[in-house]
């Protein structure tokens, strides 16, 4: 055996002439821009106040007359007013001087703004869905198992806004389209498999989905077929598409609680609201030069999200949304 072979590394002889060679810099990936693109959106502009207001008219009624008499139904005419508030948010990182210096990564800057532009997206993201739980009509309870049908029955609520007309005078008021609906990653699974068919044995007999996150998909069970169902199997995550007359799209953003449950919603894109006062913007700072060449990056706006006609033009589920275990 050949003796004083001088490598180099840790425990070699030459333990400390080696330099730590980098491959490369990855950044790790947020969710972010589901909800948004569903929304309205409107601007508070420079000089509007410290709010945006839509204003809508109430109902009026028609009545039958009887001939050649004056009409006497002469309705009131009443408004309500919807109020939505930006706030500013912001994310911010100080990276010293020396660290520009001496850090192997020369794209540091480059990286660390797009971190923040993450970390903003997935904020406003992350906003959005908790407005879900804010439309009043609700399906579904902790541990319910979601299914087509509720994709179904959100569609029904939205055809009527919630209102089904009776003698007593209730009038439907149907939720203008478009209409979307957010599902979280693990309910949208849940979904995909029960419309193909698919079942948690062999024989098919078992229907996919239970409360204890066995989702996973074994096989077909009888009646699968080839057209809709193909493209779930073969797409996956995302392929959902329009269902019952809604555009599903999944977000993992939608929270799942610790009893494994969680808030979507399906809604019109009017329901859903965002206001933006400041677009988010970049600020980097260098100027201080008592911090010797650090750079303080901030990024920051001003937004909110709220609901419009929170009653009639969106639905909110609460179904279980557990991992895939068994």
């Amino acid at each position: 055996m050949v003796s004083n072979i001088n490598l180099l590394g840790t425990g070699e002889p030459l333990d400390g002439s080696l330099n730590s060679v980098i491959a490369d810099f990855y950044l790790l990936s947020e969710e972010t821009a589901v909800v948004k693109p569903t929304a309205t959106t409107m601007q508070l502009k420079p000089g509007e106040g410290r709010s945006k207001n839509v204003v809508n008219y109430g109902k009026v009624v028609a009545s039958g007359l009887a001939d050649g008499v004056d009409m006497v139904q002469a309705q009131a005419l009443a408004d309500a007013t919807t109020t939505y508030t930006p706030n500013e948010a912001g994310v911010q990182v100080i990276v010293p001087g020396s660290t520009f210096r001496r850090g192997a990564d020369r794209s540091l800057y480059r990286n660390v703004a797009e971190m923040l532009n993450n970390a903003w997206q997935s904020k406003e993201d992350s906003d959005g869905t908790l407005q879900f739980a804010s439309f009043t009509p609700s399906l579904g309870t902790a541990g319910t198992v979601i299914s087509p049908g509720h994709l179904d029955a959100m569609a029904t609520r939205l055809a009527i806004g919630n209102t089904r007309a009776s003698s007593t005078g209730n009038r439907p008021e149907p939720a203008p389209k478009p209409w979307s609906g957010i599902l979280a990653p693990t309910q949208a699974n849940v979904v995909r498999g029960r419309i193909a068919s698919m079942a948690t044995t062999p024989g098919g007999g078992t229907a996919i989905g239970v409360n204890t996150g066995a989702h996973v998909q074994i096989s077909p069970s009888a009646g699968f077929n080839m057209a809709f169902q193909e493209r779930l199997l073969l797409d996956g995550p995302g392929s959902l598409g329009k269902y019952a007359g809604i555009v599903w799209k999944e977000d993992g953003n939608v929270q799942i609680d610790t009893s494994d449950d969680g808030v979507m919603a399906a809604y019109s894109k009017r329901g859903l609201v965002y206001v933006e006062e400041v677009s988010p913007r970049m600020d980097p700072d260098s100027a201080d030069k008592s911090m010797r060449g650090a750079v303080e990056f901030n990024l920051w706006g001003s937004y909110t999200w709220g609901l419009y006609r929170a009653t009639a033009y969106g639905v909110q589920g609460k179904f279980d949304g557990s991992l895939a275990s068994s």
